[in-house]
């Protein structure tokens, strides 16, 4: 423990273990102290850290079981329960250790031109990363809360300086997440409900860059969400299986406006650079005639007026060829030869063919150019499918579900507010149950979705039709009639206990 909360021990102990101690081109190998010639001082000092490395990571193996165990029966006793708690929380902490123990012996490694610390640091990560970011999600704080130190200790391990974070870890071994949240979706049905909190902590560390690779396996996590739902025979057991399902789709869709976010900065920054390039050439240009110029009265080319004539009958057959395409046959009419070119054209096989070919191609461009306008890109795509489930779990989700919906709600509104015409159908079919929490017993769920109400009104005030915004009127006055009203005088009492006095 001592060692990996102290930078200084980390280097002391690669240092130890590689026997970088000794003078005269010798090293000690801790044998009766006496000093061995380098190559054998090297291979006993690669053997010591090869021993202590397939310790760790035996460590390491023991206890993630331990670490990945549930929380228990509840009706177990309290101090039990608390017990079991403190030992997995034990668990994820050793792993850490583990974790920055075996990146010190890679650091040291690497110093004395050994082989082999990098790889086991690498094991260590991918045999306790997928477990770690499970007990994230953990409904216990303790173990969250561990699980969260023995991540930040494996990023310190794996990284340096800068790059030592836990969206740089995550995205390091993205291939690696992956592949096995795919297996564990396809082939271990017993470990799907998990999923959704591993998606949740890796949309919640690194989510703008974990964005695409994760839009494969969305579809599996709306799947859970329906697989919930239709295990679930009330609200005691609909919350436990909705709720990691609600908060991984939260976190997508703030993931998602991250993402696009940040796409559309660098567009900005790749369009802003372009007219300073174009104004950087045009300068280059001018100042390059300006020094023509002056350089012993030269003549710049194109400056004669033989060559100004040629240009300028040039531009004129240029407008000329211009005019014969675009204008209608009664502008051409007058022209010389025009009426008789245009006639031929329409009359001829082969001119009709190309103006119906032409004529296709504008129509398929216009086509494209609507369904780009009405298609929203990857990111706020994969938004809106969270916005398509929100109808059905609103329905017959509990409160504390509920409410993660009307955040992801909050957040998807404005992502998508570019594309009215993919959000409106969902959102109008979600409004129903989105006003049939405005007489919640809970204010809070109340206010929350009204929230999210005013937000659509306030953002698609235009796109929202008459009878929608009519229907959300009576609730909303009962709401305000419920709880905005003043208490009756009668309900008022003084300090003594007697009722007050009517005026």
């Amino acid at each position: 423990d001592a060692l990996g909360q102290d930078a200084l021990g980390q280097d002391a102990l690669g240092k130890a273990t590689f026997g970088r101690a000794g003078c005269g081109g010798e090293a000690l190998s801790g044998e009766n102290g006496r000093a061995e010639p380098e190559p054998r001082a090297a291979g006993a000092a690669e053997a010591r850290a090869a021993a202590l490395e397939e310790s760790l990571l035996l460590v390491v193996t023991e206890v993630l079981a331990a670490a990945g165990e549930e929380r228990g029966d509840e009706s177990l006793p309290l101090l039990e329960q608390h017990a079991r708690l403190q030992e997995r929380e034990l668990a994820l902490d050793l792993v850490g250790h583990c974790c920055v123990l075996l990146g010190a012996l890679g650091r040291g490694g690497e110093e004395s031109g050994a082989a082999g610390g990098s790889d086991a640091l690498q094991v260590g990560v991918r045999l306790s990363l997928l477990s770690v970011l499970e007990q994230l999600g953990d409904s216990a704080a303790l173990v969250a809360e561990a699980a969260e130190r023995a991540l930040c200790r494996m990023s310190l391990a794996q990284g340096r300086g800068e790059g030592a974070t836990v969206a740089a870890l995550i995205e390091a071994n993205g291939d690696f997440l992956l592949e096995a949240l795919s297996r564990r979706l396809r082939h271990q049905p017993s470990g799907r409900s998990r999923v959704p909190l591993v998606m949740e902590a890796l949309l919640s560390y690194a989510g703008a860059t974990t964005l695409p690779l994760l839009a494969d396996v969305v579809g599996e996590l709306i799947d859970l969400a329906d697989e919930a739902v239709g295990a679930a025979d009330g609200e005691s057991r609909a919350a436990p299986a909705l709720l990691p399902c609600a908060r991984a789709m939260c976190a997508l869709v703030l993931a998602a406006r991250d993402c696009q976010a940040a796409d559309e900065t660098a567009a900005s920054g790749e369009g802003a650079a372009a007219p300073e390039g174009a104004a950087v050439a045009a300068a280059g240009v001018s100042s390059a005639v300006g020094a023509a110029e002056s350089v012993g009265g030269l003549a710049v080319p194109g400056s004669g007026e033989g060559e100004g004539d040629e240009a300028g009958n040039e531009l004129a057959a240029m407008f000329d060829s211009f005019w014969s395409e675009v204008a209608p046959a009664e502008a051409r009419g007058g022209e010389p030869g025009g009426g008789e070119e245009a006639a031929a054209e329409g009359e001829g096989p082969e001119g009709q063919e190309e103006a119906a070919a032409r004529r296709e191609a504008e129509v398929r461009e216009e086509e494209e150019e609507e369904e780009r306008r009405n298609k929203p890109p990857m990111a706020p795509a994969l938004a809106l499918r969270v916005v398509q489930k929100v109808e059905m779990l609103l329905l017959c989700s509990p409160p504390s579900v509920a409410h993660v919906l009307l955040d992801a709600l909050a957040a998807a509104i404005p992502l998508l507010q570019p594309w009215p015409r993919a959000l409106l159908p969902a959102l109008h079919k979600l409004w129903a149950p989105l006003v049939s929490l405005f007489d919640s017993p809970e204010l809070a769920l109340a206010a929350a979705a009204m929230g999210v109400l005013r937000t659509a009104a306030h953002l698609l005030r235009g796109e929202l039709s008459v009878s929608s915004m009519a229907a959300a009127f009576p609730p909303v006055l009962r709401v305000v009639a419920a709880h905005g009203a003043a208490p009756p005088l009668t309900q008022l009492r003084p300090a003594g206990g007697q009722a007050a006095a009517e005026p």
